[in-house]
C-alpha cells in the first residue's frame, strides 16, 4: 500500500475480507483507529492506550457490517488524539497531510480516514464524528460525508469520547458512494413510519462577516441557486449556535472524563498539549455546572427541532473558510480560537443527532472548505439524494 499521505497507522496486508460477494463488493476500505479489529491494536491516537486496554478478540460492529457487504479492510487510520480535536494535529504520529495542501491541517479528528479518501486509497472510509470530526475533515479535504442520524450505525466495538454524541460516519469520493455505503450501514426501518417531506425552507445563517470572502462567495452562490428552485430562506441566529456550543462543551466534558478517567488515573499517559487541557478543565467541572448544561443543552436541541420543522433543512458551512496553515494553528491560544469558531458551526447535529451530509465547496485556489444539509431525523438515504438534486 502506498501510504504517502501519512493516513494509515496499521495496515491490513492481505486485506480482511469475510465474502466475494455483496453490495460493496469489490470495495477497499479503512476505518478510524478508534475501531476494533480482531487482533490488531486499537491506539485511539495514544501510544499508551492499546497496552493498557489490551487487544481486542472482535471487530467493531460497524467493521464486521461493511465486511460481510462485500468491503476489504486495507489499514486502520491516524486521528487526533482520543478523537478529542478539530485539527488532526497528533503530537505522537504526525500529521496526515491533506491532499490539497501539504501546509494545511486536514482537520479532525477523524483525520486519517478523510485523507485516505481524498487521496484516493479507498473510494470510502470510516470515522466517527460526535462535534465535527467527520464534517470538518470532510470539507477540508474535499471529499463527501455522512454523519448519520444519532444511533443510525451502531458504535458498539469503538472507543467512545461523548456517548450522548458520538456517531459513526462515513467518508465517501462522491455522493453515489456515500449512498451506496450507507445503504448497507444506515438503519432505514423508521420508528413510527413518519413519511419524508419534501424541504421548502433553507435555514441559513444571519452573519457570514467573519468568513473567508472565497467562501461568503460561494455559499451566496449556492444560496441563490436554492431561491430559484423555489426554497424559502429563513435566517438563524450565529449566537444562538455559540450559546448552544457552550453547554454542548460542559457536557462533553464530563463525559470525556468518564469514559478515560480510570486510564488517566491509572496509567497517567503522555497527552497532547490541547487533549491535556481539555481534561483538566474536565476536572474542574462541578456537578451543578454540568446538570445545568444537560439541561440547557436538550432545551437548545429542542429549539433546533422546532426551527426545522417538517418542511425545513439547515444549510451551514462546517467552517468558516478552508483549512488553516498548520504554522498559524500550532500557535494553542490560536487553535482554541480555531476550535470553538469551528464547532460552532457544527453544533446543531451533534446536540440534536439529525443527520448531516457534507459536500466540499472549492474556491479558485483550489482549496475546500465544506457545506453541511441537516435534515430531518431518520432520512439518511433520502438526505443524500437530496442533497445531489439541490447541490447540482
Amino acid at each position: 500500500m502506498n501510504d504517502e499521505f501519512n493516513a494509515i497507522i496499521t495496515p491490513i496486508d492481505p486485506p480482511l475480507r469475510l465474502v466475494d460477494h455483496g453490495p460493496l463488493s469489490g470495495l477497499d476500505f479503512v476505518v478510524k483507529d478508534l475501531f476494533d479489529v480482531a487482533g490488531l491494536p486499537t491506539n485511539a491516537g495514544n501510544p499508551d492506550y492499546a497496552g493498557y486496554h489490551g487487544i481486542p478478540e472482535k471487530n467493531a460492529v460497524a467493521v464486521n457490517m461493511a465486511l460481510a457487504a462485500g468491503a476489504r479492510l486495507v489499514g486502520k487510520t491516524h486521528l487526533h488524539e482520543l478523537a478529542y480535536g478539530i485539527t488532526g494535529i497528533n503530537p505522537h504520529y504526525g500529521i496526515p497531510v491533506n491532499p490539497l495542501d501539504a501546509k494545511r491541517i486536514p482537520g479532525g479528528s477523524s483525520s486519517g480516514s478523510a485523507v485516505a479518501v481524498a487521496s484516493g486509497l479507498t473510494p470510502f472510509s470510516l470515522g466517527t464524528d460526535t462535534a465535527g470530526s467527520i464534517r470538518v475533515p470532510a470539507g477540508f479535504c474535499g471529499i463527501f460525508s455522512l454523519r448519520p442520524t444519532y444511533g443510525k450505525i451502531p458504535v458498539d466495538g469503538s472507543v467512545p469520547l461523548s456517548p450522548s454524541q458520538d456517531t459513526v460516519g462515513i467518508f465517501a469520493r462522491d455522493l453515489d458512494m456515500l449512498a451506496r455505503v450507507a445503504s448497507v450501514l444506515v438503519t432505514t426501518v423508521q420508528p413510527n413510519d413518519i413519511p419524508i417531506i419534501r424541504p421548502q425552507r433553507i435555514i441559513i445563517l444571519d452573519d457570514m462577516s467573519d468568513w473567508d470572502p472565497g467562501m461568503a462567495k460561494s455559499f451566496a452562490a449556492l444560496t441563490d441557486s436554492l431561491k430559484r428552485k423555489g426554497f424559502k430562506i429563513q435566517r438563524l441566529s450565529l449566537d444562538l449556535l455559540r450559546d448552544s456550543l457552550e453547554a454542548q462543551k460542559v457536557v462533553q466534558y464530563s463525559e470525556v472524563l468518564g469514559v478515560h478517567e480510570k486510564w488517566l488515573r491509572e496509567k497517567n499517559p503522555a497527552l497532547g498539549e490541547d487533549v491535556a487541557l481539555h481534561i483538566r478543565t474536565a476536572s474542574k467541572m462541578s456537578v451543578a455546572e454540568t446538570g445545568r448544561a444537560v439541561s440547557k443543552k436538550a432545551v437548545m436541541a429542542s429549539e433546533f427541532v422546532r426551527i426545522l420543522g417538517r418542511d425545513g433543512i439547515f444549510v451551514l458551512p462546517v467552517a468558516a473558510g478552508p483549512a488553516p496553515l498548520i504554522l498559524d494553528i500550532s500557535d494553542m491560544e490560536r487553535s482554541m480560537k480555531f476550535r470553538v469558531q469551528t464547532l460552532a458551526f457544527n453544533t446543531i447535529a451533534s446536540i440534536t443527532g439529525l443527520p448531516a451530509v457534507t459536500i466540499p465547496i472549492k474556491n479558485a485556489d483550489g482549496l475546500s472548505c465544506g457545506i453541511q444539509f441537516i435534515g430531518q431525523p431518520d432520512s439518511d438515504i433520502e438526505l443524500i439524494t437530496m442533497v445531489s438534486e439541490l447541490s447540482s
